[in-house]
């Protein structure tokens, strides 16, 4: 996880000290001190099995809209090369299970699911003040400098 909010600092879609490497032991100190914080704030939660409920269904999002990217280059962007290219209907076949597995929890126990959904779309508003097209890395790192 750490090294994904790495890849993301470096691509812009975080506040670049997240990209942030030690220069002797090169792993992403500031993103896992991040990740420290919020696993502690998880701890937080008295009951282990909603926490395990709002992540699951967070991960089954996350997972469907991957292959749902998948499916849609498939259909619009047939021409380019992938180096592993599997039947048609595997990814298919795995993303109605993704949707059943979204589904399910969210009949059984709606306030769980859009609860899990609500913390899950939190992030957005974080995401877009981020990557604001006219709005730096830079200026973004002197926000972050000013505020720490």
């Amino acid at each position: 996880s750490a090294r994904l909010m790495e890849a993301g600092a470096k691509e812009g879609h975080l506040p670049n000290l997240f990209g942030f490497i030690h220069v002797k032991r090169l792993t992403p100190i500031p993103a896992l001190l991040l990740n420290g914080l919020i696993t502690i704030a998880m701890l937080i939660v008295s009951d282990v099995f909603v926490l395990i409920n709002y992540l699951s269904f967070a991960l089954w999002l996350t997972v469907a809209a991957s292959i749902a990217s998948l499916l849609f280059l498939r259909w619009k962007k047939p021409e380019i090369h992938r180096p592993i290219k599997v039947p048609i209907f595997l990814p298919i076949l795995f993303f109605c299970c993704c949707i059943f597995l979204l589904v399910l929890p969210a009949v059984e126990e709606p306030l769980n699911t859009g609860m899990s959904l609500l913390l899950t779309l939190s992030g957005l508003p974080f995401y877009f003040l981020v990557t604001r097209k006219n709005r730096t890395r830079w200026q973004v790192a002197k926000f972050l400098q000013k505020v720490c």
